[in-house]
């Protein structure tokens, strides 16, 4: 493709693609579901199909992202995935080594992420439902399930008696997940509740064709030796160091454009990227000087609808790091008709991988995600109006903070360090282990029940976006940062650890679950995919209430 003017790759203004509203996973049976993973060749954009180019995936059901899989708040499923990639089956990309070969070389105390660039991805896939509180049978451990090999099924059971949220499920398996989930393996999972269905009666919470469902990933192109697109992705990375992809896609599609009228949407948005922080913002046309927020309103994040809606700062955009979710009404009758793009902030002079905590300019440049193409509405103005509390039933940040203050909770205090060895083989770790060695009972060690203060110090230079598998926590508080994001009101599962000189203390509240009281090996770990492939991923034990 010389002609650069129709490449929808280079042209990064370009809204031309169909917006891809993702579709809903049909059971086999009532709770049943199947899912397959499978090899496909998709489509990203209706010119590069023209030109005969379809981009080789490894995905869930053939679909990137895969199908979405919906269900009720407290309803039992089965889901069996089945693995239909050949055990021959080569990596669907181009995967290419920047800089020393010997930045490969198995660590000490554990992984060796970019193994797979010199030999290929594996397929064999532990799957990980983000966000879920499960048994470990369940929870996609890495260190503690067989991987599901080619031609095998493998059952889980989600019981789903957590909070109505977004979640998203994608291959954990040891020491390539930032592989497996670039060529394809996410998708979302969504837990719907009836406090839901009361504001959509109630306060106009919108619903049906007026509710978006937004996956956000990052993927560059490859190019032959005449600099034409091929069709393949391409991932280009230095040994153990973070990857962030030329392009955000949305829905799985290169800048997709979708109509909407001046009414409100709910708009969910997940970032599924490897490792970006994303500061999103609308922009009037092509000019950066028109960034706003203003019709956006917070409802809800990671860990479901947050105690009250809470106007977006525009200080601040929409922030978001790997795997963080936002839940939020956007009401386009605040904005003229005409083109608006939903556009990410970029920093450090076009390294779309950031601490998250710069300060932007007019001039700064921007990633364009998608364009609302803003209509006069024919019908009359639905308003949402939330109430004062939009949920009820946990407490809120400010809440948790008084029954300690009055000595109802007595959280244990546990500290978490982030560290980084200079290599070869360079290694992030976490309490200056590897994911391999012993857990430290002091630190890694926690009773069903238990109420847990972590303070997670950050003596690295790069920010991480730590991730605890089956609890949700509250942000008490950070020891330096340049601001605090809009929905840390609320319960998150993946928390920004912004970098401070001196280590940076960012410090998180959870309980261990009660209902039911889950016991055994669990992790936290890095959401940057290749820093958690090496080797910033510890396990941490549950123990039973003692009778």
């Amino acid at each position: 493709m010389s002609d650069t003017a129709t490449d929808p790759v280079s042209d990064k203004e370009s809204c031309t693609a169909g917006f891809r509203r993702l579709a809903t996973h049909e059971p086999e049976a009532p709770g049943h579901f199947l899912v397959r993973i499978v090899h496909n060749e998709i489509s990203l954009h209706e010119t590069l199909d023209a030109l005969g180019l379809r981009t080789p995936v490894w995905t869930f059901d053939g679909e990137m992202p895969g199908g979405l899989i919906e269900v009720g708040q407290d309803q039992r499923v089965q889901v069996v995935f089945e693995n239909a990639i050949p055990p021959t089956a080569e990596t669907p990309f181009e995967a290419h080594l920047d800089g020393d070969p010997k930045g490969l070389a198995t660590s000490s105390v554990g992984m060796h992420h970019g193994a797979w660039i010199e030999h290929g991805l594996r397929s064999g896939f532990v799957i990980h439902l983000h966000a879920a509180a499960v048994p470990p049978i369940y929870d996609g451990n890495p260190g503690t399930t067989e991987p599901l090999k080619p031609g095998e099924r493998s059952r889980r059971v989600y019981e789903n008696r957590q909070r109505a949220r977004l979640m998203w499920y994608h291959d954990h398996s040891m020491g390539q997940t930032a592989g497996t989930v670039y060529a394809g393996l996410a998708a979302p999972y969504v837990i719907r509740g009836p406090t839901e269905r009361v504001l959509e009666r109630t306060c106009g919470l919108p619903r049906g064709t007026r509710e978006l469902l937004l996956v956000l990933q990052d993927r560059s192109f490859e190019r032959d030796a005449r600099g034409r697109l091929t069709g393949r992705f391409t991932y280009h990375v230095e040994p153990n160091k973070e990857w962030a992809g030329e392009d955000l896609l949305t829905n799985g599609r290169v800048r997709p454009w979708l109509q909407v009228d001046q009414q409100p949407y709910r708009v969910r948005i997940l970032n599924a990227t490897n490792g970006r922080f994303l500061k999103l913002y609308l922009r009037r046309g092509d000019d950066n000087a028109t960034l706003t927020v203003a019709p956006i309103t917070w409802i809800g994040c990671d860990g479901g609808l947050l105690p009250a809606a809470l106007t977006a700062d525009p200080r601040q955009g929409i922030f978001l790091g790997p795997a963080n979710r936002a839940d939020l009404v956007v009401d386009f009758r605040a904005l003229e008709p005409g083109p608006w793009k939903l556009v990410s902030r970029i920093f450090d002079s076009k390294n779309p991988y950031n601490n998250g905590d710069r300060d932007e300019t007019e001039a700064a440049d921007v990633d364009v995600v998608m364009q609302f193409t803003v209509v006069t509405s024919r019908a009359p103005h639905a308003p949402f109006a939330p109430p004062a509390r939009l949920s009820e039933d946990v407490p809120s940040r400010d809440e948790v903070r008084q029954l300690i203050r009055a000595g109802q909770i007595t959280p244990r205090d546990v500290d978490m360090t982030l560290t980084e060895v200079e290599g070869p083989p360079l290694l992030q770790l976490i309490n200056g282990r590897g994911f391999h060695e012993p857990v430290d009972p002091a630190r890694e060690q926690f009773r069903a029940g238990e109420w847990i203060r972590l303070r997670i110090r950050n003596d690295t230079p790069d920010a991480h976006p730590i991730h605890l598998h089956l609890v949700s926590f509250w942000v008490e508080g950070r020891s330096r940062t340049a601001f605090t994001p809009t929905q840390e009101t609320g319960l998150l599962d993946t928390v920004w650890c912004p970098p401070g000189s001196g280590g940076a203390v960012t410090t998180i509240l959870f309980q261990l679950p009660t209902d039911p009281p889950l016991s055994g090996r669990y992790m936290f770990h890095c959401h940057i995919l290749e820093h958690e492939d090496h080797d910033m991923m510890r396990p941490f034990d549950v123990v039973p209430q003692p009778m």
